[in-house]
């Protein structure tokens, strides 16, 4: 059930909009790029929402979200680390994410203990 609600949520993302249920199940999160699409070698910067289901009937403020990205084919990260504020009416921004190689990233958002995982191709110089 889990993997096909994830594939499901997936199917609608694009280069610029991400939306999917944590590994766990317990959160569902939607993330938007600024500026769109996320540019190469460039700083762009993340709003991120999480609910407590899919409904999107209130954005929680009391979890703790983090962000990350990793090329997994490269086995590293980005050489940035984004920094986290809010909440501010239910939305957290990360600012000073910078993707500084073309290819496949996976862009990683944590609430609390869970993460949900996107696959991003980036991008085009």
């Amino acid at each position: 059930m889990f993997f096909l609600s994830l594939l499901l949520a997936c199917s609608e993302n694009t280069p610029d909009f991400f939306e999917g249920f944590t590994d766990g199940e317990s959160y569902f999160v939607q993330v938007k790029s600024n500026p769109t699409p996320i540019p190469f070698n460039e700083y762009f910067s993340l709003e991120i929402q999480a609910f407590e289901n899919d409904d999107l009937a209130l954005a929680l403020e009391n979890v703790t979200v983090s962000v990350n990205a990793t090329m997994p084919s490269h086995g590293h990260g980005m050489n940035e680390n984004p920094v986290l504020s809010g909440p501010e009416n239910g939305i957290f921004f990360a600012e000073g994410l910078k993707w500084h190689m073309e290819g496949e990233w996976e862009l990683l958002i944590f609430v609390e203990t869970e993460k949900a995982s996107f696959t991003v191709e980036c991008c085009t110089e």
